[in-house]
């Protein structure tokens, strides 16, 4: 005697009611397969020297950094300047960051703005003048004095 439908399948223990449960979990291995690529590409860029408008293995800079590792992960070209990143990227909370988001810094007053692509776990690439390309922590104190905003790039599916 059957007591009643079961309206979705168990997969390892997890019932799944709707196509569009199917989708996020599906959305969240993409995600994940997208941040391990994200991981592997910058591993090839760290230690990479600072060279102010470079973009390549021998020198870059942190806009361009942003932009070779936006080419390589999504396939994407960006803009090339910090300045012309900040319009097109829609902010979202600290809390809400994912891994391939920006984060700006304002190193002068309005006028100079530092750029790297967050990493999980509050860790994000940039290309520091003094040490080159290296993973940073947002709890630094130099860069939580000097958070501007965080975001990702509108029309951009992660």
């Amino acid at each position: 005697m059957m007591m009643g439908m079961i309206s979705g399948c168990s997969i390892g223990g997890k019932i799944f009611s709707s196509k569009n449960e199917m989708k996020k979990i599906e959305k969240q291995k993409e995600t994940t397969a997208e941040a391990g690529v994200l991981d592997s590409v910058v591993k090839t860029w760290l230690g990479v020297p600072y060279r102010y408008g470079g973009t390549m293995r021998s020198g870059v800079d942190c806009s361009g950094l942003v932009r070779e590792i936006y080419k390589e992960v999504y396939q994407i070209e960006l803009p090339r300047s910090t300045n012309d990143l900040l319009p097109i990227v829609q902010t979202v909370g600290e809390q809400n960051l994912q891994p391939g988001y920006l984060i700006f810094y304002e190193i002068e007053k309005e006028k100079e703005f530092h750029v790297g692509i967050y990493m999980g776990n509050r860790k994000f690439v940039h290309a520091s003048s003094t040490k080159g390309v290296m993973i940073s922590s947002m709890d630094e104190p130099y860069f939580q004095q000097r958070f501007f905003k965080a975001g990702k790039i509108k029309n951009l599916s992660y």
